[in-house]
């Protein structure tokens, strides 16, 4: 039987993320030793609990079919045995049991990794600037992690695609689970140069303690974490809090002092985190030079225009929804009565849109012309 199975049964009876699978990982070597210890009555029976022993061997059972599932539907399933592994995780609190993987993982080893997150319902600026941060610093050779949600999630994802660089999505769900919702066409773009990653078996649906779990691991693979907007409460300070229990760098982008979604940045800088203008405040830290375009001059990077000519969408879909949109927000559903397109492929052509920075997604889900 293969490791892997005994690190996905580990999980189940244990608990992904949990303070349980943390003391069991102190005392065993492996999760082979406490099953077989388990169901032939050896020592680790005393270190389990009544209800964990009853569940070992139907557990067992459940693994088997999680495992053959899994690989049936095109997933790889990555354990600490494994070679590609993150190995950062290693040496975070209650280490992934199992992380399901689409795409190439690789770079989580191979580079310097920075977690970009923020406000789902952010603002114009917010969006603009986690996509020029991702940007230039994926110019520099930087992989870009962040969390799929939409807003500066989404942003920070589409800005590392848009140069051609590597991104990596952790989701709080199940790999083929539609969440967050309308974004399998931009997991799919991820996967070309990058990985999507989740500690979570398939059809797991999204729970409110998912997302705490999920955002150690952002913190936990990345070398330092950038917000760009956030509430004082929310899940991005979540992955703050990780960061600095894992001791990674805290970086924070300034913004309106009236603005209700920059009283996260601005509490972490006044509470010590470096402000961030430019690609190049964080490159600095981790010793990277930053790509020759970018200028220390301008006020930010992030605040130069692009003066290239804007790209055209080549599909036939994107270039009817391109012609469609305009400067008036127009939501999902009013597209899609205009254009006529199923809604998977108007997502498909609202993504390529955006990754050509020719349409912008604002709260709610609306699009206008760029």
């Amino acid at each position: 039987m293969k490791e892997d199975r005994y690190w996905i049964w580990f999980q189940l009876v244990f608990g992904p993320g949990s303070r349980r699978s943390q003391q069991m990982m102190d005392r065993f070597e492996s999760p082979r030793e406490i099953y077989e210890a388990a169901v032939d009555r050896g020592t680790a029976r005393e270190a389990m609990t009544p209800a964990e022993l009853a569940a070992a061997a139907p557990a067992m059972e459940q693994a088997a079919l999680t495992e053959k599932r899994t690989r049936d539907k095109g997933v790889d399933i990555l354990t600490p045995d494994s070679l590609l592994y993150p190995g950062l995780l290693h040496n975070i609190y209650a280490k992934p049991a199992v992380l399901y993987v689409r795409g190439d993982i690789s770079c989580l080893r191979d580079c310097v990794c920075i977690a970009m997150v923020g406000a789902r319902e952010c603002t114009g600026y917010g969006r603009k600037a986690a996509g020029e941060l991702a940007a230039d610093l994926c110019r520099s050779g930087v992989v870009i992690v962040s969390g799929l949600a939409h807003g500066i999630d989404s942003a920070a994802h589409q800005g590392a695609l848009r140069v051609g660089g590597s991104t990596v999505g952790l989701l709080a769900c199940g790999m083929d689970v539609d969440y967050p919702r309308g974004a399998f066409p931009l997991k799919k773009e991820i996967c070309k140069n990058g990985a999507v990653v989740t500690e979570f078996p398939l059809g797991a649906a999204p729970k409110p303690y998912m997302f705490h779990m999920r955002n150690r691991i952002i913190s936990g693979v990345s070398r330092g974490v950038v917000v760009v907007e956030a509430a004082r409460k929310s899940g991005s300070m979540v992955t703050v809090s990780h960061a600095k229990d894992q001791n990674r760098e805290v970086f924070a982008v300034p913004g309106d002092i009236f603005s209700a979604v920059q009283e996260g940045p601005h509490h972490l800088i006044q509470d010590g985190a470096k402000l961030v203008t430019c690609a190049g405040d964080i490159l600095a830290e981790y010793g990277i030079c930053p790509e020759a375009r970018e200028s220390r001059n301008a006020p930010a990077a992030m605040a130069q225009p692009d003066k290239s000519p804007p790209r055209l969408p080549t599909g036939g879909g994107a270039q009817a929804v391109y012609a469609l949109l305009n400067t008036k927000p127009q939501g999902v559903e009013q597209l899609a009565s205009l254009s006529a397109l199923p809604v998977g492929e108007l997502q498909e052509a609202l993504t390529e849109l955006e990754l050509e920075g020719l349409a912008q997604s604002l709260p709610g889900r609306r699009f206008v012309k760029k």
